[in-house]
């Protein structure tokens, strides 16, 4: 009787003992745990998805910081250093389109299918527009999620493109003279400057080059066209846009020897060579930044912009109403023009029509294959592409979102007027047609060799005839071709 009352002394105090530690580790504060989000985002994006994470991070008692990388290069070193270190830091990437491929193939992000069940992901993957995401792959491999996306429209000052359509008949036959020295015929067949911005070409854009180089405008004479010139993913998006518009596909773009390219050459060529293009483009290597400024500078009459960048250029108008000469009024905004050949066939028209379609340029998000943890890293990636976030991030920056029905709710949810036609047009361009640009590791090769035969061909040689054309891109492409086993052709 007396062990019985021992036992059961000692085993009721082992029992204290433990309902104290539990007790007490239970009063200990856990220390939260750390986690970087990597985006390529702008600084003042990158502040304002900070606020949203870290309150929403807070609930599941982790401190995340948002951090921006500015080239490629630089996301490929972060995350080979992560691997190298195997510090596990970095939860979440935000990836450009051209290296969804590469760190797919190389394994450099995981399936979602090892941070969620498959039937929550095959569930969440339903509520994204399926033409955002960067790959085709089955439920259990997906390994990218779409974030935002851009597509390129024309914006253009009203007044310069008014005084042409009231002359245009004085400067046609002096214009058409000057495209017969290209394509021995001049103007197509029954031309017309239309009125409606969304029916121009090709042969619109370069008339309104003529015309306003020809004419000094605000006391100065200077060519009034202009697109991005820096070498960068920004001005090959420009050139890719119109090989699309030109009726290519990405089977075109990926063989720079066909016929959509070879066009899309000779019309960059005919703008530098005829002065339509502004020098200071390539010379001064133009940003994005470049073309707003410009713009609102009244310097360039006509550009291509992103929706991001015209939120940019309205939002300009908006904070500095008595510095900028340009008011929001001033400004049309049109999908972009249909692309055609320079060339014309025996009838006078031209041999090959496109399209009034613009290239699709997509970030998604991903986690890197050093994870801290992958459970919390998905959570998150669910709440930066949630429908309330993209929704606000589509009024604040202009983002276009990914999630199914935040586009439909542009009305409602944006907030100005501006903002809501810069969508209204959006809307019309989605509808026009969209192409995504490559997302495969090759693209980025090409698209180096792409800008170095843009300013080969077009900046320096002012190369205008096909067959020239076709000659100087060869060598230029010479290993692309080779590794094919083909000409191209």
């Amino acid at each position: 009787m007396l062990n019985r009352l021992r036992r059961m002394t000692i085993v009721g105090g082992i029992i204290f003992l433990l309902i104290g530690v539990v007790l007490i580790s239970g009063c200990e504060r856990k220390t939260p745990g750390k986690m970087t989000v990597l985006i390529q985002g702008s600084d003042a994006y990158a502040r304002w998805l900070q606020t949203k994470i870290t309150k929403f991070s807070k609930s599941f008692d982790w401190q995340v910081t948002v951090s921006t990388y500015v080239q490629n290069e630089d996301l490929l070193d972060m995350l080979n250093l992560e691997q190298e270190t195997q510090s596990k830091k970095i939860g979440v990437i935000e990836v450009p389109l051209e290296l969804s491929q590469q760190l797919v193939r190389h394994k450099k992000v995981i399936p979602f299918s090892r941070a969620a069940s498959e039937e929550r992901l095959a569930r969440d993957l339903r509520t994204y527009n399926p033409a955002m995401f960067p790959l085709t792959q089955k439920v259990q491999k997906v390994s990218l999620m779409p974030e935002r996306a851009d597509v390129f429209l024309m914006v253009y000052l009203k007044v310069p493109v008014k005084n042409l359509l009231k002359e245009w008949k004085l400067y046609e036959r002096e214009f058409s003279f000057v495209l017969q020295r290209y394509n021995h015929w001049g103007l197509p067949i029954g031309y017309s400057f239309e009125k409606d911005p969304s029916k121009w070409d090709f042969y619109d854009l370069a008339f309104m080059g003529y015309y306003w180089a020809a004419k000094p405008y605000h006391d100065a004479l200077i060519p009034r066209l202009g697109h991005q010139g820096l070498p960068t993913t920004g001005t090959l998006n420009a050139l890719a846009t119109r090989v699309i518009e030109s009726g290519g596909t990405n089977k075109d773009l990926q063989n720079p020897l066909s016929r959509p390219v070879v066009d899309m050459f000779q019309w960059e060529s005919l703008f530098v060579k005829e002065n339509y293009y502004n020098p200071e483009m390539w010379e001064n290597g133009w940003s994005s930044a470049n073309l707003v400024n410009e713009f609102l500078n009244r310097r360039l009459f006509l550009t291509f912009l992103n929706q991001q960048q015209l939120f940019s250029l309205f939002e300009k108008i908006d904070s500095n109403k008595t510095k900028i000469p340009v008011r929001t009024e001033d400004v049309g905004i049109s999908i972009l023009p249909r692309g055609c050949s320079l060339m014309l066939g025996p009838e006078r028209v031209p041999e090959t029509a496109g399209s009034n379609s613009s290239s699709l340029y997509v970030w998604s998000l991903g986690i890197p294959s050093t994870f801290p943890d992958a459970p919390f890293a998905y959570k998150l990636i669910r709440f930066m592409t949630s429908r309330n976030l993209q929704a606000e991030a589509m009024n604040k920056f202009g983002i276009l979102p990914t999630r199914k029905g935040v586009l439909a709710e542009a009305d409602s949810v944006l907030d100005q007027s501006w903002k809501r036609n810069v969508f209204h047009v959006l809307r019309k361009q989605l509808n026009a047609g969209v192409i995504m640009l490559p997302s495969d590791s090759e693209w980025t090769h090409l698209g180096a060799l792409y800008l170095a035969a843009w300013e080969n061909i077009c900046v320096k040689s002012k190369l205008s005839r096909q067959n020239a054309i076709k000659k100087a891109l060869k060598p230029i492409f010479k290993d692309v071709m080779k590794s094919r086993g083909g000409t191209g052709q």
